[in-house]
């Protein structure tokens, strides 16, 4: 079960970041009223489980060529102004290449959610 830390003013895109890098190895993720969720690093098992996870994903998209796959770490900017930080994501390459440099760079990647 993930801490729940409300906030009198809600973390900008920037603040949660460099929140998140403060506190490694816990996972942020921010809802749509702000608040922030802290949950603790997965245990091995579970880690076990994610990896085999991702890796049979990523091998289906790179077989199925319309999309790319990202890891637990990889933080989405919802419509509604959550941050999400799945498992595992697919984004299809229509998507994807219709960013920029720098919004592909960006740590959340806005406008682009997860398939998960």
């Amino acid at each position: 079960m993930p801490i729940r830390l409300r906030l009198e003013t809600p973390m900008s895109e920037e603040e949660l970041i460099v929140f998140s890098e403060e506190n490694n190895p816990f996972r942020m993720e921010r809802e749509p009223n702000g608040e922030i969720l802290i949950m603790t690093p997965a245990g091995s098992k579970s880690d076990l489980l994610n990896a085999q996870i991702v890796e049979a994903i990523s091998l289906w998209a790179r077989e199925d060529g319309r999309g790319v796959v990202f890891g637990p770490i990889a933080g989405f900017t919802l419509p509604n102004g959550a941050v999400r930080s799945p498992d595992v994501s697919w984004v299809s390459s229509r998507k994807w290449n219709g960013l920029s440099e720098p919004e592909q760079a960006s740590r959340n990647r806005k406008d682009t959610p997860p398939v998960s």
